[in-house]
C-alpha cells in the first residue's frame, strides 16, 4: 500500500530470476557452510578451555546449519521419487525447524554456554582434575583480563565502561562481570579503580610527574573528589601528602 501511494506499482530487481531458483539457493548456502568449516579448521589454536569451548561452539553451530541445507535438499531431490508423501514432507519440515530453532537456543544462550554452565559434558570433556570446569575455566580467563590491564592499561580512559572493556576482550558482559566479581571479590568499578590508584601512585612517586591536580584524570577517574576518596580510604592521606612523604623518605 505504501509503495502504491508513492507511485512505485513495478520496481524491477535485477536477477530475481535466479534468486528463485532453489539450486542456486541450495549452492549459495553449500558455499557459505564450508567457508565456515573452513575457518573452524584453520584455527587450531585450541589448546585453553575457553577456547575449546568456542571452538566446538562454532562446530555445533555449524553442524545444525548443515543438517537445515541437506533437509532443504532432501526435499528436493525425494519430491522426484512416487513414494514421496505428506509424511516425507512432515519430517523434513520437522529436521530444518529442529535445526533453526536449536541453532537459535544456543545464540540466546551464549552466555551461558561460555560460562560453562551449559551443557558442560557436551562442550568440554570431563578432566580429572581437582578444580571443577567452572573454577578452572574462571582462572584462566581472570588470567587473560589481569594480562591484558596491565599490558594494554584500559583503565586509563576515562569512558572506559564494563561493555567496553568487554568488548575489547572478546567477553559477554555478563562473563566478565562474573569473573571480575568470584575471582577479585570486587564489582567492576572497585576493580577498576584498584588499577587507576596503582598509576597513581606511580606517577606521584616520580621526580617527573604533572601536577597533583592532574593526576585523577590522568589515570583515568572523571571526578577529582571520587579520586581524593578512593586514595584517602587506601592510603590514610592526600596524594599531595602521599607524595611528601615519598619526597622525605
Amino acid at each position: 500500500m505504501i509503495m502504491k501511494s508513492l507511485g512505485w506499482t513495478e520496481i524491477e530487481i535485477p536477477l530475481l530470476w535466479l534468486a528463485r531458483q532453489h539450486w542456486f539457493i541450495v549452492a549459495h548456502m553449500g558455499i557459505y557452510t564450508l567457508l565456515i568449516f573452513g575457518l573452524i579448521l584453520k584455527k587450531k589454536e585450541v589448546t585453553s578451555e575457553y577456547t575449546k569451548m568456542r571452538h566446538t561452539w562454532s562446530k555445533t553451530l555449524a553442524t545444525l546449519y548443515a543438517l537445515f541445507i541437506l533437509s532443504y535438499v532432501s526435499y528436493y531431490v525425494l519430491v522426484r521419487f512416487s513414494f514421496f508423501n505428506e509424511q516425507w514432507d512432515y519430517i523434513i519440515s520437522i529436521m530444518m525447524s529442529v535445526s533453526i530453532y536449536t541453532i537459535g537456543y544456543f545464540i540466546f544462550k551464549q552466555p551461558q554456554v561460555f560460562n560453562g554452565e551449559l551443557y558442560k559434558q557436551l562442550f568440554i570433556p570431563n578432566d580429572p582434575k581437582d578444580e571443577t570446569l567452572e573454577g578452572s575455566l574462571l582462572n584462566e580467563l581472570f588470567d587473560n583480563v589481569i594480562d591484558y590491564m596491565e599490558q594494554q592499561k584500559p583503565y586509563i580512559d576515562n569512558e572506559l565502561r564494563l561493555v567496553h572493556l568487554a568488548d575489547q576482550l572478546g567477553f559477554s558482559t555478563h562473563l566478565l562481570s562474573k569473573v571480575i566479581n568470584k575471582k577479585s571479590g570486587k564489582n567492576f568499578n572497585k576493580f577498576v579503580n584498584e588499577y587507576r590508584l596503582k598509576e597513581a601512585e606511580n606517577l606521584l612517586s616520580e621526580t617527573s610527574a604533572s601536577s597533583v591536580k592532574s593526576v585523577y584524570f590522568d589515570v583515568g577517574f572523571n571526578s577529582k573528589a571520587a579520586f581524593y576518596n578512593a586514595f584517602k580510604k587506601k592510603h590514610n592521606c592526600t596524594p599531595s601528602q602521599f607524595r611528601t612523604k615519598l619526597d622525605m623518605s
